[in-house]
C-alpha cells in the first residue's frame, strides 16, 4: 500500500496558508549608452510643501550613467508634463533619443497621456508589477540616498523643512558629482557630460554669507553695502549663488558673495513661520538640554570669530568635504590615465 502519491509536489491548502515573497531579482539588461534605459520614482505627498507651493517631487535617473534629475511638482498630474520638459533637454544634450523609460504602475505614468508620450517619442515604456516597489530598486534606492543626504543638510545647517526643495537640488548636485564604484569610480556628471567635474566652486551649505546690496538697493551713504544670509545653491557652470535672506525670508541669486564657511546662523534667526513652528519647538526643545547642541553666539565685528574652543562651531558640512575628497581622487586617477 503505503501513502498516496501525488501528480504535483505542491498541497493547496499549504500554498495558500504559506505562500511568501519569491526573491526580487534584478531583470534590468545591461546599457550601454546614455538614454538606453531612464527609470522613474515619485515622492510625495511632502508637508510641509516647499516654498514654492511644490507637493511631490520627480526623480528620473539614468541607468547607463547614474546621472539623476530631481523636478518638484505642485500635483501628481503635472508629472507628464516635467518629464517632457527634461526629455527635451537631455536628448538635446546627449544627441541620442530616449530607448525605454521604467516606472511603477502609478496612476500619474500609467495613463493615456503617457502612452501617448511613448508613441510619440518613440520610447518603450514598462512598469513594474503592483504592489512591488523593490522591482524598480534602482530609482527607489537613489531617492532614499538624495533623502538621506537633504535630511542632514537640513540638520547641519537648522533650517525648517519647508526648505526642501532648495535643499534635495543641491544635494542632487552633489551625489551626481561623487565618484560611484559600480561605476569605475567615476562621478555621474563625468559620465553624462564626458568633463572631469570641478570643485572650485563647492561651498559648505547652509553656512553664514555676506552679499552685496546693489547700489539703487540703497537708500542712504552711510546704509550697509552688504547683507547676512545663507547659502543655499551653487551653479555648476556658472559664479552664481542662491541665497536666503535673513531679513525677510526670501531666495535670490547672486554672485558677489563672502563666505563664512565654519559659521552657522542660529535657528532663532530664521523667521518663525506657522509652516515651520513645529520644527522650532523641537530645536529649542534640544538647546534646552544640550547647550553645545547650535552655536548661537554673536561675535564682535572688528575682529574674525573664534571657534577653538567651540565643538558645535567647527561643524562642518560632511556632504560637501566628501564630494571635495573624492572628486580629487578622480582628477587625480584621470591624469595618472592620460
Amino acid at each position: 500500500m503505503g501513502p498516496p502519491t501525488f501528480e504535483k509536489d505542491h498541497c493547496g491548502i499549504c500554498t495558500r496558508g504559506n505562500m511568501t515573497l519569491k526573491p526580487f531579482k534584478s531583470h534590468f539588461k545591461a546599457v550601454k549608452e546614455p538614454l538606453d534605459c531612464l527609470q522613474l520614482d515619485l515622492v510625495g505627498p511632502i508637508s510641509p510643501p516647499s516654498i514654492s507651493g511644490h507637493h511631490f517631487s520627480l526623480t528620473i535617473v539614468d541607468q547607463f550613467t547614474s546621472f539623476k534629475v530631481v523636478r518638484f511638482l505642485k500635483n501628481k498630474s503635472d508629472a507628464i508634463k516635467e518629464l517632457t520638459i527634461v526629455k527635451n533637454l537631455i536628448e538635446t544634450a546627449q544627441d541620442r533619443k530616449i530607448k525605454k523609460v521604467f516606472s511603477k504602475r502609478g496612476g500619474e505614468f500609467a495613463n493615456l497621456e503617457f502612452k501617448q508620450l511613448a508613441n510619440e517619442s518613440g520610447f518603450i515604456h514598462v512598469t513594474s508589477p503592483p504592489y512591488t516597489p523593490q522591482v524598480n530598486g534602482f530609482s527607489e534606492r537613489t531617492n532614499r540616498t538624495i533623502l538621506e543626504k537633504a535630511r542632514c543638510l537640513l540638520l547641519g545647517a537648522n533650517l525648517p523643512n519647508k526648505y526642501l526643495e532648495e535643499v534635495v537640488n543641491h544635494a542632487n548636485f552633489l551625489i551626481n558629482l561623487i565618484p560611484t564604484p559600480s561605476r569605475n569610480n567615476q562621478s555621474p556628471l563625468y559620465l553624462w557630460t564626458g568633463n572631469a567635474p570641478t570643485i572650485k566652486r563647492i561651498r559648505t551649505f547652509g553656512c553664514k554669507v555676506v552679499f552685496a546690496i546693489p547700489r539703487e538697493k540703497r537708500p542712504r551713504k552711510l546704509t550697509p553695502t552688504g547683507e547676512v544670509g545663507i547659502l543655499f545653491a551653487f551653479n555648476y557652470k556658472s559664479p552664481v549663488y542662491r541665497i536666503l535672506k535673513l531679513k525677510d525670508n526670501k531666495v535670490f541669486s547672486t554672485t558677489h558673495v563672502i563666505f563664512f564657511e565654519n559659521d552657522f546662523q542660529c535657528p532663532n534667526s530664521i523667521p518663525k513661520t506657522k509652516e515651520n513652528k513645529l520644527f522650532f519647538s523641537d530645536v529649542e526643545r534640544l538647546q534646552s538640554h544640550e547647550d553645545t547642541f547650535f552655536d548661537c553666539q554673536e561675535h564682535p565685528t572688528d575682529e574674525a570669530p573664534s571657534h577653538s574652543n567651540d565643538e558645535s562651531a567647527s561643524r562642518t558640512n560632511d556632504s560637501s568635504v566628501e564630494v571635495v575628497v573624492m572628486i580629487k581622487t578622480q582628477q587625480d586617477q584621470l591624469q595618472k590615465s592620460m
